[in-house]
């Protein structure tokens, strides 16, 4: 718990008190007038009480101003009592490195995490082993300017475990102490353990308790240091016996923790309370119950912290639960509420997130994925506004996997009408598997248009997982950016906020290389600083990757005009970079829904590249709506001013 005077004690637990906020952002300092609201969460154990785990705190923080925040800048939140003035007691919640921001007009959110976010870098000491843990920690900190606080131990270190980041090296060495590692409210490194705070949360500190009623105790301890069989120290059941992996441990490490924390008894709760700022991850506190003076010991493994005017928390004392951990075979009620979970309807729901324009080549205009759990029936409704531009014939079909096919849907549609159309059809055998549920259609003599919004696809269906899903494994690592608003001839936004932020693997980006925006007569000009080579007018642009074949989906602005669009293969390429080489692969196969979107498909599946690229030869494809007819480093957009325009 941290050191804080008995009058701010006393100003934060009174009725009817009065929070505010200061941030501190590099050489900026933003007071309430400016503040919305923040979230902070600190860590110390992400489920069931632990020893070596290396939790990063995040905060959270939306402002009301006109300032820009450089991406460099510390932050700093404080929390105090009463009314603000220079000379209050603050509170310190962290110190944080910002990990994104997003400005929308004057409103302003930016997203921190504290030093341990960024220490993900696999580890290779110089030292010669075997070692001390103080001298290794010693050397992680001189590497990476870290202050430590506290006493490491020395404990013996025989060997450097293998591909293992800074993170978790910190982590095992905190475990040799009984503690986890962590950043402080002041921004250095410590090995935290679980202490007595003598500090009692009473029902007037509280809204709510959820209490688990078994209490937990540390009856065994196991360590699994990588070695043939596990180090015990203690007797007990599987609810006692308390885990870790800790390639450093020994059965001294075992015996030294079964000293510390054997016979340790706790209970699991939460609480939804009053924002207590000088409560820290690791305390043992005790609450008083909600309906007379019983007590019970809890360990704060995480607190979540919320302000918007007022300053709630919700405490977390994480243990394991009873029914999970318990030896028994799996019960009947378990059994019963597993089938019932399979036999209950499960629905996947499509709405069209764009103006889809039908002509006279079938054109797939809805797609519902589903994953299937075992062999099963489901049914289909959908609802379609069309709006035909000319007289035609509109001709709809779908299909399930290419498996089942129903009669086709006929209408005759006149120019400047709104045809509502309604779908609904039964398949009665449906495979296990990912699957997925099609609606094609085409217009014959005529185009058709379906509205954004204005397709709506509902399948339904037992033993269906209960999640949408796309194809598994199917995982993006290059999408395009959020939405942006032009406010200025210039503006420059680093590669990382926006690229790195919204992918699951990692780009090679740094602080240097960025996204330009540059406004010319209502152009808009978009490319990153390394000569990224891209199709114009592309609205949309996802690589992803399934069943160890790369797929490049291009949508476009405007419906592309080929007469063959197998013929573009030649003329596509994916460059995949990765450190030290690049790979260029030919495209097998382009796909063409007929109207805006290609489909591009590459074998292999490139995890671990830093960078995709597309890449396109005019002079071996034919695309006039698509492409310039040169090699491009730019989207071109049309847009206008002050308006949000999505790339």
């Amino acid at each position: 718990m941290l050191n804080i005077t008995d009058k701010f004690r006393e100003l934060a637990t009174a009725g009817g008190r009065q929070p505010f906020c200061v941030i501190r952002a590099g050489d900026k300092t933003f007071l309430d007038d400016s503040i919305k609201s923040f979230q902070f969460q600190e860590v110390i154990f992400p489920e069931e009480l632990t020893f070596g785990a290396a939790c990063s705190g995040r905060f959270h923080f939306e402002l009301e101003t006109a300032e820009n925040i450089p991406l460099s800048a510390e932050i700093r939140p404080y929390i105090g009592f009463g009314e603000y003035s220079e000379d209050a007691e603050l509170c310190p919640l962290g110190v944080f490195c910002i990990s994104k921001r997003y400005r929308r007009r004057n409103s302003y959110s930016v997203t921190c995490y504290d030093k341990m976010y960024r220490l993900e870098d696999k580890y290779k000491s110089e030292l010669a082993f075997p070692t001390t843990s103080d001298k290794l920690l010693e050397e992680i900190c001189e590497k990476y300017g870290l202050e430590f606080q506290g006493d490491a131990g020395s404990n013996s270190c025989d060997k450097m475990p293998a591909d293992e980041s800074v993170r978790n090296i910190l982590g095992y060495l905190a475990g040799l102490e009984g503690a986890c590692a962590v950043f402080d409210r002041y921004g250095r490194l410590c090995f935290r353990k679980m202490t007595d705070s003598g500090f009692r949360i009473t029902r007037s500190n509280y809204a709510s308790l959820d209490l688990k009623q078994d209490p937990m105790t540390v009856e065994k301890i196991e360590i699994d240091n990588g070695g043939d069989e596990l180090i015990e120290e203690g007797e007990g059941t599987k609810l006692g016996t308390y885990r870790i992996y800790d390639p450093f441990a020994s059965q001294h490490t075992a015996k030294k923790l079964y000293t510390m924390y054997g016979g340790f008894t706790y209970y699991g709760l939460e609480l939804d309370m009053q924002g207590l700022p000088f409560l820290e991850t690791g305390d043992i506190i005790t609450v008083q119950n909600d309906c007379d003076d019983g007590l019970f010991t809890a360990v704060i493994g995480e607190l979540n912290f919320t302000y918007n005017g007022s300053f709630w928390l919700t405490l977390s004392s994480k243990s394991k639960n009873p029914v999970q951990d318990s030896e028994d075979v799996e019960t009947q009620e378990q059994q019963l509420q597993q089938m019932t979970k399979s036999l209950s309807t499960v629905y996947y729901n499509y709405r069209s997130e764009r103006d889809v324009t039908v002509g006279g080549n079938l054109t797939s205009v809805a797609e519902v994925n589903l994953e299937v759990l075992e062999e099963t029936s489901a049914v289909l409704a959908a609802q379609l506004v069309a709006e035909p531009k000319s007289d035609c014939l509109l001709t709809l079909s779908y299909t399930v996997e290419d498996l089942e096919t129903p009669p086709e849907i006929t209408a005759s549609l006149k120019e400047g009408e709104h045809f509502p159309i309604c779908l609904h059809n039964f398949f009665s055998a449906i495979p296990a598997g990912y699957i997925t549920v099609r609606i094609y259609a085409k217009a014959e003599g005529g185009t058709v248009l379906f509205g954004k919004g204005r397709i709506i696809a509902t399948v339904s269906g037992q033993h269906l997982a209960e999640n949408a899903v796309n194809r598994s494994p199917n995982r993006t690592i290059y999408q395009s950016f959020l939405p942006f608003e032009i406010q200025m001839p210039e503006v420059r936004f680093p590669l990382q906020e926006h690229l790195l932020a919204s992918t699951q693997i990692p780009l090679g980006g740094t602080e240097k290389e960025s996204v330009i925006f540059r406004m010319d007569e209502y152009k808009v000009g978009f490319g990153i600083s390394d000569d990224l080579i891209v199709p114009k007018s592309v609205q949309k642009a996802e690589i992803y990757s399934q069943d160890n074949v790369m797929y490049a989906r291009l949508i476009f602005f405007n419906p592309i005009s080929t007469q063959d669009a197998a013929l573009l293969a030649p003329a596509f390429k994916i460059l995949a970079v990765f450190t030290e080489e690049q790979e260029e692969h030919g495209v097998t196969d382009v796909v063409w829904d007929g109207n805006t979107q290609l489909v591009l498909t590459v074998d292999g599946m490139f995890v671990g590249a830093s960078q995709i690229r597309v890449l396109y030869e005019s002079a071996k494809g034919d695309m006039a709506d698509g492409f310039s007819g040169e090699k491009l480093d730019d989207f071109d957009i049309t847009a206008e001013a002050g308006k949000e325009n999505i790339v």
